[in-house]
Parts: structure tokens; C-alpha cells; sequence
């Protein structure tokens, strides 16, 4: 059997939101399957008795959390001549929630997009309100802390090298700003976990991922 030449790459940029949000990675792949398909976009697929389409997304997000910034890589047949018009199309093709934002060609020998992304930014809305001074004083608590250990199912996680940056903005009312790593090669730290370390209240927290770093990128 002859083997499927790659041919055109294109990246997605889109957000999850409203009820998207409780919606895993693995079904948030198969809501755009269905979406490409819809508004009929050229997609290659995988060889074998069970063809896939060829796309991937950057990194999983935990449920319960928005985005404004997540990545999909697509393969096609045929290169889009209006990426603009396929935009629009994909939006009208979209579930409520799946905001898409931008399509842009990317080189075809590009990495994985799971092997570039280092850091991510996490805006939080927390429930409780504190003041500014105290919210700088759990931030310092935690960043002057060598070592930050966290019970996994598994085994013991030492945290702290996967915090790169906390901060306060207040531009739009008090939101804590986190800098995590979702790197494959660090390792990964969830916005909640270390909000449980700082003493905060969890539950009642509203996370949205803002940014994804890739390796490649000054943070």
C-alpha cells in the first residue's frame, strides 16, 4: 500500500467556552472531526483499517477550564485559498462554545506541536475577594518556597520548578495571573493545584487559559 505524502498544514487558533468547558480532550478531538467535516474541509487522513484525520491539538486543557488561545494542527489534501472565507465557515459549522479565532499556514516539517509547548498563562477570578496585599503576600509565600511537593495518584511531585511566574492584574477587577509549564519534558502543573497550595478556595474559582508558550518563545 502506498504510504499518504503530507501535503498542506494549517494551524487553528480557537477558544472553549460556555459548555465546551466540561467537554475532555479526547471528545473536544472529536467535536472538530465533525466540524471539519461540516464545513468540508480537505482533510488527510491516516492509512490502516480505521483512517483517522490527520490533526492534533497543543495540549490538553483540564475540564472546567475556558481558553481563549488553543492550538489545532490539520493535514490536507488541498490548500485553502480563503483562509478568511474558512473561518467563517468553521464558525457557522461550530458547537456553541468553540470560538474560532484564526487559521494560518504552518511549514510542513514544523514540530509536534506537543513537543514545542513549554509554558502556558492561566487567568483566575477568584471567588473570595482579597486584598491586594494579601494576595502578593501568598504569592510570595509560594515562589520563595524551594520545593512545593503535591500527592499524585501515583507518585510525589515536586511543583515549584513548574511555577514560572504568579502575578496580580487588576485592569478589568483583581485577577491572579499563573505562568505553569505543560511541557512534555518538565512536566505539567494545574492552575487548581496550586491555588490549593496558596490556601485559596478552589472550587469556586473561574480559570481560563490565555496564552500557550511554545519553546521557542521569550516568556
Amino acid at each position: 500500500m502506498t504510504q499518504a505524502v503530507d501535503r498542506f498544514r494549517y494551524r487553528v487558533t480557537f477558544g472553549k467556552q460556555g459548555p465546551l468547558i466540561y467537554t475532555s480532550h479526547l471528545d473536544i478531538a472529536r467535536v472538530w472531526e465533525r466540524v471539519l467535516r461540516r464545513a468540508r474541509v480537505p482533510l488527510m487522513y491516516s492509512q490502516g483499517f480505521n483512517p483517522r484525520p490527520k490533526i492534533h491539538l497543543a495540549a490538553a486543557l483540564p475540564l472546567g477550564y475556558a481558553s481563549t488561545c488553543e492550538l489545532l494542527d490539520m493535514w490536507l489534501e488541498q490548500p485553502l485559498n480563503q483562509l478568511e472565507a474558512t473561518v467563517e465557515e468553521l464558525r457557522s459549522a461550530a458547537p456553541a462554545g468553540l470560538v474560532i479565532d484564526q487559521i494560518e499556514a504552518i511549514p510542513l516539517k514544523e514540530p509536534a506541536l506537543q513537543t514545542q509547548v513549554r509554558w502556558a498563562d492561566y487567568v483566575i477570578v477568584l471567588d473570595e475577594h482579597l486584598k491586594d496585599s494579601d494576595l502578593t503576600a501568598l504569592i510570595d509565600g509560594i515562589l520563595e518556597r524551594e520545593e512545593v511537593w503535591r500527592e499524585r495518584r501515583k507518585k510525589t511531585v515536586d511543583i515549584r520548578p513548574l511555577i514560572e511566574k504568579l502575578w496580580v492584574e487588576k485592569d478589568e477587577g483583581q485577577r491572579l495571573v499563573m505562568r505553569l509549564s505543560i511541557s512534555q519534558d518538565l512536566g505539567s502543573v494545574r492552575p487548581d493545584e496550586v491555588l490549593d497550595e496558596m490556601g485559596l478556595d478552589v472550587p469556586h474559582a473561574r480559570i481560563t487559559r490565555s496564552r500557550i508558550w511554545f519553546a521557542s518563545t521569550s516568556s
